[in-house]
């Protein structure tokens, strides 16, 4: 159970709540010091129009989504980071 990936989780958890399914992408971006941490870093891009959905409320959802991926990583000693990007924004990265 070393090596969990969590994109999986991500994507379930996620999905439901778009507009946009097809822009969903999600990208590891793990440094050396993040892996002996136990930390997994993830970008999620989605369509801008449902970043907007992602962060209103002064990003209760987001911080939701996270609590919940990391309820899941705890089982597995991890700790998983998420950063929400607009689709549009990662790509002119």
């Amino acid at each position: 159970m070393e090596n969990i990936e969590f994109s999986e989780v991500i994507k379930t958890v996620i999905e439901p709540l778009l507009s946009v399914k097809e822009a969903l992408f999600i990208k590891r971006t793990d440094t050396e010091e993040d892996l002996n941490n136990k930390v997994q870093n993830y970008v999620v891009c989605v369509d801008s129009s449902d970043l907007a959905k992602l962060l209103t409320n002064h990003g209760v959802n987001a911080n939701a989504i996270r609590e919940l991926v990391n309820s899941i990583a705890r089982s597995s000693h991890k700790k998983v980071m998420l950063k929400f990007e607009s689709l549009n924004e990662s790509e002119e990265a």
